[in-house]
């Protein structure tokens, strides 16, 4: 039976930390960059202090547990006061098919919509087309590259957005 809560305890804190870790462990498989990616900076850091700047009343991050373990998790961070930025969305290999991410998106979005944000938006390797789908299948929109995105990763990130209202 799959569950999805804020985190809050240690052992919560723990096993997002490790599903963080194989996410950034298949990144590397991926792209010898990746551990040097702006989305990675400081990553030690904040796993050691979660939830920090996904913990409630402005941020998010949510743990799936699949008959009680650790199947996936997602979360958002404040932009500004009508922006979240989605952020560590994954979902174990096991554990894909069979739902578990397009319940971590819905449960996130409804999490904004809650908080009263107006938009969401997300950047994503460019391999990740499961995980695309499920952006697509809820409304989120490919969007212009930031003009500030470092030029070592051009080409490499898919960046999105999603209206809330």
């Amino acid at each position: 039976m799959l569950s999805i809560s804020q985190i809050s305890t240690a052992q919560d804190c723990a096993a997002v930390k490790a599903l963080v870790l194989e996410f950034v462990a298949w990144g590397e498989t991926q792209d010898p960059d990746a551990a040097t990616a702006p989305t990675f900076h400081n990553l030690e850091a904040e796993l050691d202090g979660l939830p920090g700047i996904y913990g409630p009343p402005t941020g998010c991050f949510l743990l799936a547990r699949n008959d009680g373990l650790p199947a996936g998790c997602v979360a958002f961070r404040l932009i500004d006061p009508e922006t979240v930025e989605l952020k560590r969305m994954y979902v174990r290999p096991e554990q894909r098919g069979n739902g578990v991410g397009m319940a971590l998106l819905r449960a996130l979005l409804d999490e904004a919509r809650a908080q009263g944000r107006r938009r969401v938006t997300l950047s994503s390797y460019h391999t990740m087309t499961g995980a695309h789908k499920i952006y697509r299948v809820v409304g989120f929109r490919d969007v212009p590259v930031p003009a500030d995105f470092p030029a070592l990763y051009l080409g490499r990130v898919v960046f999105m957005e999603l209206a809330l209202v």
